[in-house]
């Protein structure tokens, strides 16, 4: 775990092994219709469809609804550790930078700033989704 590019802050150094016991990860984002359902309301500012990830939700709004959602199910969810999460981005630990599976960005594949003056060498120019 941490910073395998070189690249990074001086709190992603140095690279270390974690050991992890099993766990699960949703494989989605959590939609505004969950949100709603587990809530009873959407926070959401683009709210464009039930189907869709519910965002302007912070740290303790997603506590709340872990909670929530725990109180109404079998009460084992909680967020992933930041070494979870990250063994998951690298899909298993693979030493990659994006979570696309490759060491290259595109802006067709991720929202970020993809103009030419922003390029970088991991990075495609292109629009700014």
């Amino acid at each position: 775990m941490g910073d395998t590019f070189g690249e990074g802050d001086n709190d992603e150094k140095p690279v270390h092994k974690v050991c992890l016991d099993d766990y699960y990860l949703g494989k989605y984002e959590v939609t505004q219709g969950q949100w709603q359902r587990i809530m009873g309301n959407n926070p959401a500012r683009f709210k464009n469809g039930d189907n869709y990830p519910v965002e302007q939700v912070c740290w303790n709004d997603v506590q709340k609804f872990i909670k929530q959602l725990n109180s109404q199910t079998d009460g084992k969810y909680r967020l992933p550790t930041e070494a979870e999460w990250e063994f998951a981005c690298r899909e298993g630990g693979k030493k990659i930078r994006f979570g696309n599976g490759k060491d290259i960005i595109d802006p067709n594949e991720a929202n970020f700033n993809g103009s030419s003056r922003f390029k970088k060498s991991y990075s495609k120019s292109g629009a700014y989704r």
